[in-house]
């Protein structure tokens, strides 16, 4: 019997082959990852040139942190004109709204991923110039 003996090279070819996917419909582990790096950039973008978020978003809770140190009230006719500096102070004209001024609720920069009311205030209010 001879020492060296020669590898049974189909089979190994088969095994191989039996991980590749055989459907040219599947993608690869690589080109999901580049489908997601796109997918990520492409949001930002989407939120520059609409100025809206491009992904779903929660209206802002009065009991959230944030919400509770910046004093928001998602209804500004309720809270006192002396601490809100007067009765025309709303989220609606403020420079942090980004959202539709006619609209029930919009985004704002103080609070990224969270809709406000559009007749809420806070602390953080600034006019809208």
């Amino acid at each position: 019997m001879s020492e060296h003996q020669p590898s049974d090279t189909s089979k190994q070819g088969e095994s191989m082959s039996e991980h590749q996917p055989s459907d040219t419909s599947k993608i690869s582990r690589r080109q999901a990852m580049k489908m997601a790096g796109v997918a990520a950039a492409v949001m930002p973008l989407a939120t520059l040139l609409t100025g809206r978020a491009a992904w779903a978003q929660e209206k802002l809770s009065m009991d959230d942190p944030m919400a509770k140190a910046l004093q928001y009230h998602d209804d500004a006719s309720k809270v006192d004109p002396s601490i809100r500096g007067g009765t025309d102070r709303f989220c609606h004209n403020c420079i942090q709204y980004t959202g539709d001024p006619k609209g029930a609720t919009g985004p704002c920069n103080i609070f990224p991923g969270k809709l406000v009311s559009s007749k809420g205030w806070c602390m953080s209010w600034v006019k809208k110039g």
